[in-house]
């Protein structure tokens, strides 16, 4: 497994306990939320200002990826606004 990933399963094993699927999932103060390094979201998410956005997207067609999701658990509105005017169009 990549160092990436390992670091995924190893941090994931560490807090299995303290994880409540249906009370913690998607909230961002949940403590197991603490194993996710900078180092993490960079490897596995598309974040980050819209010129970065965009870098990771085209990064991710050059590999053949063909289809990405857009999840937004914050309930910012403007949020999804702003991937609509910004990033949507570039694609």
């Amino acid at each position: 497994m990549s160092p990436e990933l390992t670091r995924v399963v190893e941090a994931r094993d560490q807090h299995a306990e303290s994880f409540n699927y249906y009370t913690d999932h998607g909230d961002s103060t949940a403590g197991e939320m603490n194993f996710l390094t900078p180092e993490m979201i960079d490897d596995f998410a598309i974040a980050g200002p819209a010129s970065r956005c965009l870098e990771k997207i085209a990064e991710l067609d050059s590999l053949g990826v063909s289809e990405i999701a857009s999840g937004f658990v914050n309930g910012q509105i403007e949020q999804m606004r702003q991937v609509g005017r910004e990033i949507v169009p570039a694609l």
